[in-house]
């Protein structure tokens, strides 16, 4: 009998992620500031728990250095976000 790991998101957010392999949704995601498709999740809506986990396969999928520059440039991104005037457009959670 298998172990069922616990699941860091709730329902609706597990399944607007977790997608086939050869799914459509692989292959339309983009992370620009504006909406092209409605698929994946920003950082910005996860509660802290998951968030941490999310940064921590990120963490686990680069350098130390790596890691680093990803962490800048969320921060800069939120700083610019800041200064323009739009921080729920952009933010260090998007």
């Amino acid at each position: 009998m298998g172990h069922q790991i616990p699941r860091a998101v709730p329902g609706d957010q597990h399944r607007r992620r977790h997608h086939p392999l050869r799914a459509h949704e692989w292959r339309t995601w983009a992370n620009p500031e504006f909406l092209q498709h409605d698929t994946g999740l920003r950082l910005e809506d996860l509660d802290p728990h998951p968030r941490d986990r999310a940064l921590e396969l990120v963490r686990a999928s680069l350098s130390e250095v790596g890691y680093e520059r990803v962490r800048t440039l969320m921060w800069i991104n939120g700083y610019l976000g800041g200064i323009i005037g739009l921080p729920a457009v952009m933010n260090e959670g998007s």
